[in-house]
């Protein structure tokens, strides 16, 4: 695994390359890489809230996240738990690519497998957290008694929230894949 520090000294060493003169100015200039490494980080859980925003339609998730909403504002909290999950997929897959193997097939099946790990992980966690361990931990936010339309809109919201934010990362290891 590669350490973090050496992660951003990559992502740094990349900036100043010839590649990186195609992007706006405002990623060109000194702490330019920075402000890459903030858009990377942070883009990706920005759009996947964004696309999972019709959920919030539904009254019973609306108020789970007001359940939980530590700062009063329940959209405030929406977008930092939205952007935060994807924060934290996007670092962990700059740690996996940071590490991949030179073979391009192998470092393909590797990232492939990160993808399906962590749409395992998100979509349990995304079902298990608000319908099991929240009521247990105190937050008792559906209306409803947590029946099987619950169960089943908080599933489906897992998934689809897993699948827009781990596309990029299956498409690329559907490129890397591509023989060369």
């Amino acid at each position: 695994m590669v350490p973090p520090s050496d992660l951003l000294r990559s992502l740094l060493r990349l900036h100043s390359s010839v590649a990186v003169q195609f992007l706006p100015p405002v990623f060109r200039g000194e702490g330019g890489g920075l402000l890459l490494l903030a858009v990377v980080a942070l883009a990706p859980g920005t759009v996947a809230g964004v696309l999972w925003s019709p959920f919030l339609l539904s009254g019973r998730l609306r108020a789970l996240v007001r359940t939980v909403d530590p700062t009063g504002v329940w959209p405030v909290t929406y977008a930092l738990c939205s952007v935060g999950t994807g924060s934290l997929v996007v670092v962990g897959f700059g740690l996996l690519l940071g590490d991949l193997p030179d073979d391009s097939a192998a470092g393909a099946n590797l990232l492939l497998d990160g993808v399906v790990a962590a749409a395992l992980v998100l979509v349990a966690v995304g079902w298990a957290g608000p319908t099991l361990v929240a009521p247990r931990l105190g937050y008792d936010w559906d209306p409803t008694g947590y029946g099987l339309g619950t169960h089943a809109l908080v599933l489906a919201g897992a998934v689809w929230y897993a699948a827009v934010l781990l596309t990029p990362f299956f498409l690329l290891s559907l490129v890397m894949a591509l023989p060369t």
